[in-house]
Parts: C-alpha cells; structure tokens; sequence
C-alpha cells in the first residue's frame, strides 16, 4: 500500500528544494550585500586603524594603510613605530624607520586580502569548494563556505539571513595553528560595507590574540 504524503508536507518539501543555493549563490548574494555595485575593483582608499596585537592589550598601534587596487599600490604607515612603506607592484621601497620588504608584502597580502573579503573569493586563482555547511558562527545561523589554499584551509560564515559576512576562520596544516575571526559593526566606503572591527581568536584556547579597528577612511 502506497502512502500519500499530506499536501503541506509536499508543499514544504517543494519549498525547501527550492532555497537550497550552491556555495557559488551564497557567495554571489554575500558580495551583493557587501559590495552591490562591484567597487572593490577600483577600491583606492586610505584606512585608519586602532590595531591591538601586543602582549598588552592596553598598547595600541596607530596605523594607516593606503590600498589602490587598480594600480596594485600599497602604502603602509606605522604611527606608533615609526615605519613608512610603500610596494609598486613587486617594487618594496622602506621610506622610513626599519622593517624588512617581506614584512611589508606580507602585511599587503594581508589586509588586500582580509578587507576585500568577500570579494577576494572571486579571484582567478581561489577554487571554492562547492559543499555548503549549514551552521552557528557566534550563534548566529550561518552558510560556512570553505577554500582549499593548499596548506591553508579557510571557512567563512555567511549569515543566512542577509548574506552578510559575520566571520572566518583558518587553519595551518604545516603546524596545526588554528584561527577564528569575528566580524563586528559596519563602515560604509563607496556602497562597499566593511566590517568596523575584527577580533582574532585562538580557536583552541578560544584566547584574543588580537583586534583591528577602523577608525576612519581618506
């Protein structure tokens, strides 16, 4: 004997086959959200950032960083340290006080990185896994969305309500190093959202490591 599922169960069934999105709809409405008339690709802006990564947290650094994304120029100025740096393309120049040119390019890869988020997610080079976790960030439902890097693997979290980034997440497979990061407030430059702050975890000892906040822009 064949039993009949009562309509609303069909109807329900329909309905959640329906809103089932792929990992490239979820990052598709997650960059809309944040950057709905795609301009992060002519992005030049300075940032000013209150910076909390010291032993003491009571100890800020003062620092500006200068992103032109066109040109791919990035300048790097440490207030409380007294460093100025800037990168032309592979060109490193150290303006003043001492710091090396590794430093630097990894402090750009950083930040260009790290605030083009959502959006990096479309570089050529980034394959996105197309498997979608469905789960809590911070108790926050979220989409978790994940990137192979090779001995990196990344995750983000997507609030399923309005597609907006909440939080990532990493983990060093060369050293087993395990990262969480929260997503706070909002700062509006050009129609792109960012987030005002972001708080650095340990994700085992759940400890701060550190905050970086945006104070203003240029």
């Amino acid at each position: 004997m064949i039993r009949l599922l009562p309509i609303t169960a069909i109807v329900m069934l329909f309905i959640s086959s329906c809103s089932n999105k792929t990992a490239d709809d979820i990052l598709n409405a997650s960059i809309e959200h944040h950057d709905p008339a795609n301009e992060w690709v002519s992005f030049s802006h300075s940032f000013y950032f209150k910076s909390n990564f010291t032993p003491d947290d009571t100890l800020s650094e003062q620092l500006v960083v200068a992103l032109d994304v066109p040109k791919n120029t990035f300048t790097y100025i440490n207030r409380t340290k007294d460093i100025i740096a800037q990168l032309n393309g592979d060109s490193c120049e150290i303006l003043k006080g001492e710091t090396p040119c590794e430093g630097i390019n990894w402090t750009k890869n950083f930040y260009t990185y790290v605030w083009g988020l959502p959006m990096k997610l479309k570089d050529p080079a980034t394959v996105l896994d197309q498997k979608v976790v469905d789960t809590t960030f911070n108790t926050i439902n979220c989409h978790r969305l994940h990137v192979d890097y090779g001995n990196h693997d990344w995750y983000y979290y997507i609030s399923t309500t309005d597609y907006a980034l909440i939080g990532f997440a990493f983990t060093n497979r060369d050293n087993d190093n395990k990262e969480y990061v929260t997503l706070e407030g909002s700062y509006e430059i050009d129609g792109i959202r960012f987030p005002k702050k972001r708080s650095w975890y340990d994700t085992e000892s759940k400890k701060l490591l550190g905050t970086n906040e945006l104070i203003k822009h240029q």
